[in-house]
């Protein structure tokens, strides 16, 4: 629904604020990542990170209590659909 997608998005948002400024966008298969060929899943990432929007609730503090179970059940719920993939 709309109301939880603009719940978790936020929760999402805020828990990785403190990621490092690199990403990987391509995915990883298992044997290595398909945008630049490194073998380790939790190798830094290859590409930076474009801070094109910032908004001001990223920098509110985390809620773990309301939002760590939040993004949890929506994992659990796509977990089968991560795996077959």
């Amino acid at each position: 629904s709309v109301n939880e997608l603009n719940q978790w998005l936020p929760a999402l948002r805020k828990a990785c604020n403190h990621n490092r400024h690199s990403f990987h966008p391509g995915v990883y298969t298992g044997e290595r990542w398909s945008c630049c060929h490194q073998k380790d899943k939790a190798d830094q990432g290859c590409d930076k990170i474009k801070h094109g929007v910032t908004l001001q609730e990223w920098y509110d503090p985390l809620d773990p209590d309301l939002e760590y179970p939040l993004i949890y059940r929506h994992l659990i719920g796509v977990q089968q659909a991560m795996s077959d993939n």
